[in-house]
C-alpha cells in the first residue's frame, strides 16, 4: 500500500493535492491542481487550456481562468494494475471513457493522471435517477463493454464506483483500477476469456438491476414482485436482465442492441443508435467460388462453402432470408476438408430446422430476438458434429467458420477463427469480424502494425477453431444493410493474398457477384495463391413490389 498523501503535498513537482476523492484497497484517488500552472481551467466552458503569458482569461467566454484541475490515482509500484498500461498504449477510444493524460512513477508511487470532470459520482445520484436516465446509462455501459471486448480487454465486473455523471447526464468512466487485459496475459485461455466476457455482461445486468430497484426513483422500480416481473419494469426487460445474468448473451454487441430495442422500441432503427436501415425492402444476389490455390494444385481443397436464399411473399410484402457459410479446414491437421464440410452442413441444417421452416409461417418479434442466439447455437452444433467425427476417425480435425444470416435489412454474423466477413459500402471496405489469431492480438495491443501481420512468422497461429474443444466463444455481430452494400465472406487464403485496397477496387469494378468472386480468386492466385481460396459475395439491392 502506498503512503497516503495529504492536502498540500506536491507530486512530481507539478501536482498539488487538494482533496481525497476515493479510497480503494490498493490505491487512492485524489483531486489536484497544477502547481506550476502548466494548464489552467475555465469554470464556465469547463476546458483545460495552456494560457499565454500574462493572459488570465478564457478566450472563449472571457471568464477568469483557474488553476488546472486533475484526478490522480496513486498505487504503490508493487500494486500496478494489470493491463492498464497496455490499454492506454492501444489508444482504444470511446466518447465515455476518460483516458489518462499522463502515467508515470515518482519515488515509490505509480501515478495515473486524468483531467478532472465536473460531475457527481453515480453512487450519489442513482437513487434519484429516472428510469430513462438509468436505461441511457445502461446503453452507454453496454457499448463501452462492446468496444472493450472488441479491442481485447476485460474487467468491468471488477469495478466498484468507476462512474461520474456530468451535468448533461452523460455517464463517464473515470476509474481504471483493476482493469484486466487478456491478450497480454498468457495465462488466459479461450475458456477464461469466455467466462470473463460473460462476467462483464452479468455485471452490466447487476448494475442495471441495482439502479432500477433503488427507492426514490421516478418511479421507484422493482425488478420482481412476488416472483413475477414488476409492471414498472415490464416482462421484456425483466427477461433481458435474467438472460444477461445467466449467460444467454455471449456478445456485448447483441446485448447492447437488445437493450436499445427495449429502451427505444419506436426508434430501434435509428441511424445514430444501430446504424443505417434501408427505407425499402432489400433482396440479395449471391455468388461463390472456391479454388485449391496456385501452390496446392493436385491437393485436396480444405475449404467448404454453403449458401441458400429464400424469399417469401405474403400480402404483397416480401421477407428475404439468406444463409452463407465459409469454412476453412485448418491446415496442418488431418482431414481438414472433412471438418469444414461437416461444419458448413451442420450450420445450414440447424438454421433450416430452427429458423427457415418456422419463418414460412411468418417472422415474429420473438423470432427476431433469437437470431443471434440461433447463430451461436448453429456454430456449437457444428462443433459437436466435428468433435464427434474426430473421435470416430481418431483424427485431429478442425475448421474456422464465418457465417452470415440475412433477415431483411440486417446481417447477423457468427465467427470463429480467421476467416472473415467484410462489408463494402460507398467505396470503403470494413472488416466486420475479428480474427482469433496471435497476430490479430498483437495488432490489438499495439505490439505490431497491421501490415506486419501478413509477414509475421507466427501469422498462421489460430487460438480458436471449431472442433478443438467442447466449450468456446463464438463472436457475433449485427450489421444493418442498405441497397448497394456488398458482403464478402472469405477464407484466409484470399485476404492474406490481397490487401484491402485491392479488394475494394475489385468489388467496386465488378458488375456482378459472380464477376467479383472470379476476380478475387484470380487475383489471390496471381499474388501467390499459397492456400485454398474461397469467397462468397452477396450484394444487397432494393426490392420493389410490382403493382
Amino acid at each position: 500500500m502506498c503512503e497516503r498523501k495529504n492536502p498540500g503535498d506536491v507530486i512530481a513537482d507539478r501536482y498539488v493535492i487538494t482533496d481525497i476523492l476515493a479510497n480503494h484497497p490498493d490505491s487512492t484517488v485524489y483531486l489536484a491542481t497544477d502547481y506550476n500552472e502548466h494548464q489552467r481551467w475555465c469554470s464556465i466552458c469547463e476546458c483545460q487550456v495552456i494560457p499565454e503569458e500574462g493572459d488570465p482569461f478564457c478566450d472563449e467566454c472571457g471568464s477568469e481562468l483557474q488553476p488546472g484541475r486533475y484526478r490522480l490515482t496513486i498505487w504503490s509500484v508493487d500494486a500496478e494494475p494489470s493491463g492498464l498500461d497496455v490499454f492506454v498504449q492501444t489508444a482504444v477510444d470511446h466518447d465515455n471513457w476518460h483516458l489518462p493524460i499522463d502515467w508515470f512513477i515518482s519515488n515509490d508511487d505509480r501515478i495515473m493522471v486524468q483531467t478532472s470532470i465536473e460531475g457527481q459520482d453515480l453512487d450519489a445520484i442513482q437513487a434519484s435517477a429516472t428510469r430513462d436516465e438509468i436505461m441511457s446509462w445502461g446503453l452507454t455501459l453496454a457499448d463501452m463493454i462492446r468496444t472493450s471486448h472488441t479491442a481485447g480487454f476485460l474487467g468491468f465486473q471488477n469495478k466498484t464506483t468507476p462512474f461520474v455523471v456530468t451535468e448533461d447526464h452523460r455517464l463517464i468512466w473515470m476509474d481504471w483500477q483493476g482493469f484486466t487485459v487478456f491478450p497480454a496475459d498468457p495465462s488466459f485461455g479461450d475458456e477464461d476469456v469466455h467466462k470473463a466476457r460473460q462476467m462483464d455482461l452479468a455485471a452490466l445486468a447487476s448494475m442495471l438491476t441495482v439502479w432500477l430497484i433503488e427507492e426514490g426513483g421516478d418511479p421507484p422500480v422493482e425488478v420482481e414482485k412476488d416472483g413475477n416481473p414488476s409492471d414498472k419494469v415490464g416482462p421484456a426487460l425483466h427477461t433481458f436482465l435474467n438472460d444477461l445474468s445467466s449467460d444467454v448473451y455471449t456478445d456485448a454487441g447483441a446485448a447492447a442492441a437488445k437493450l436499445e430495442a427495449l429502451f427505444h422500441p419506436e426508434s430501434v432503427e435509428d441511424e445514430e443508435t444501430v446504424g443505417p436501415i434501408s427505407p425499402v425492402p432489400v433482396r440479395y444476389v449471391a455468388a461463390s467460388r472456391s479454388d485449391v490455390g496456385q501452390l496446392r494444385r493436385g491437393k485436396v481443397n480444405e475449404d467448404s462453402l454453403a449458401l441458400f436464399d429464400l424469399t417469401a411473399i405474403r400480402a404483397s410484402m416480401q421477407e428475404t432470408i439468406g444463409m452463407y457459410v465459409v469454412a476453412d479446414g485448418v491446415g496442418g491437421h488431418d482431414s481438414g476438408e472433412v471438418a469444414s464440410r461437416i461444419a458448413a452442413a451442420a450450420i445450414i441444417n440447424h438454421m433450416v430446422k430452427h429458423l427457415v421452416n418456422p419463418s414460412l409461417d411468418g417472422l415474429t418479434e420473438e423470432d427476431e430476438a433469437r437470431y443471434t442466439t440461433l447463430m451461436v447455437e448453429a456454430v456449437h452444433t457444428a462443433n459437436t458434429a466435428v468433435v464427434k467425427a474426430g473421435k470416430q476417425t481418431q483424427a485431429d480435425i478442425n475448421t474456422t467458420i464465418t457465417a452470415v444470416l440475412l433477415i431483411g435489412p440486417r446481417a447477423y454474423i457468427a465467427n470463429v477463427g480467421d476467416s472473415r466477413t467484410y462489408l463494402y459500402r460507398d467505396g470503403q471496405l470494413r472488416a466486420l469480424t475479428v480474427d482469433h489469431s496471435l497476430v490479430a492480438r498483437l495488432v490489438a495491443i499495439g505490439m505490431i502494425e497491421k501490415d506486419e501481420m501478413y509477414t509475421h512468422p507466427q501469422k498462421n497461429q489460430i487460438y480458436r477453431v471449431v472442433g478443438s474443444q467442447e466449450e468456446f466463444e463464438v463472436d457475433t455481430f449485427v450489421e444493418p444493410l442498405l441497397p448497394g452494400d456488398i458482403l464478402l465472406l472469405c477464407s484466409d487464403g484470399l485476404w492474406d493474398m490481397i490487401r484491402d485496397p485491392d479488394i475494394e477496387d475489385i468489388l467496386q469494378h465488378s458488375a456482378t457477384p459472380v464477376d467479383a468472386c472470379d476476380a478475387l480468386v484470380d487475383r489471390a492466385n496471381k499474388n501467390g495463391g499459397e492456400d485454398n481460396i474461397s469467397a462468397i459475395v452477396v450484394q444487397a439491392t432494393a426490392y420493389e413490389n410490382e403493382e
